[in-house]
């Protein structure tokens, strides 16, 4: 029963490009989490991308994006 429900997560799932055996109506969600550094993109610079995908691999995804941005400083 509703009352029986203590809690609920909600968010959004990264997606991956669209492969040669997929569809344009098919969702081919990502299946491992990602970073990238983008150097420059127009205006910005410095940027870092992160895709996480679950909430267990997520620690270490932030222990990497961490190192990204301690290697970075000046």
């Amino acid at each position: 029963t509703e009352e029986n429900i203590t809690g609920w997560q909600s968010g959004w799932l990264p997606l991956d490009d669209l492969n040669d055996d997929a569809t344009e109506d098919e969702l081919n969600f990502a299946k491992s989490s990602s970073i990238r550094t983008v150097e420059s993109n127009g205006s910005f610079s410095g940027l870092i991308e992160v895709r996480s995908v679950k909430f267990t691999t997520a620690p270490a995804v932030a222990r990497d994006v961490m190192e990204i941005l301690k290697k970075s400083e000046v």
